[in-house]
């Protein structure tokens, strides 16, 4: 008998234990309006809201110009909003950012990769997420599971993951004359 019990309360806890890390997850997630993303990113609301749901790669492509000319072009734009990078090649046309917070006890991270083609270049920018240090210590604090997050692909939702994917939307759109969309 004390044995049956023993194992209830193993799997009571167990399932407690899984049930508080959903609990969590969608706590780190959070509640976040477009308008709150908007701000954050200082992407107009109305164009946030046509981005396409659960887009998860920025594409801009810009007639009229070479891949070192639109590379030097990002590579600026990248450090005017504050971007450290983390790996670049002029040769092969991409760069990668260091994880930056974006709001929301949220990171962001870029990958962005330029290709020339006939009249025209194409950027390409992949966005990672993941939680900040004060989100990861609330979910630790109301576990008492010891919480870390890792980089997973963000992509356009109205939640933390859009308030990453935004910054990408952000950098694309300092593009001058560029044509962005979304896959």
């Amino acid at each position: 008998m004390a044995n049956k019990l023993k194992f209830r309360t193993m799997k009571l806890t167990r399932f407690s234990n899984f049930a508080m890390s959903i609990l969590i997850s969608s706590l780190m997630i959070g509640c976040i309006s477009v308008s709150h993303i908007s701000t954050t990113s200082g992407v107009k609301e109305e164009y946030l809201s046509n981005v396409s749901k659960g887009a998860e790669v920025v594409i801009v492509n810009k007639n009229n110009i070479s891949a070192d000319s639109l590379y030097e072009e990002v590579y600026t734009i990248l450090l005017s909003r504050g971007h450290r990078i983390l790996k670049d090649d002029k040769e092969r046309h991409y760069i990668t950012t260091e994880g930056k917070g974006v709001g929301q006890s949220t990171l962001q991270r870029m990958t962005l990769v330029i290709t020339e083609k006939e009249n025209s270049s194409q950027l390409r920018i992949t966005t990672e997420w993941k939680g900040g240090t004060e989100a990861s210590a609330m979910a630790t604090a109301m576990s008492g599971i010891p919480i870390q997050s890792d980089w997973s692909l963000a992509k356009w939702e109205i939640n933390r993951l859009g308030i990453a994917f935004a910054e990408s939307v952000a950098i694309a759109n300092e593009i001058k004359d560029g044509k962005i969309s979304y896959e």
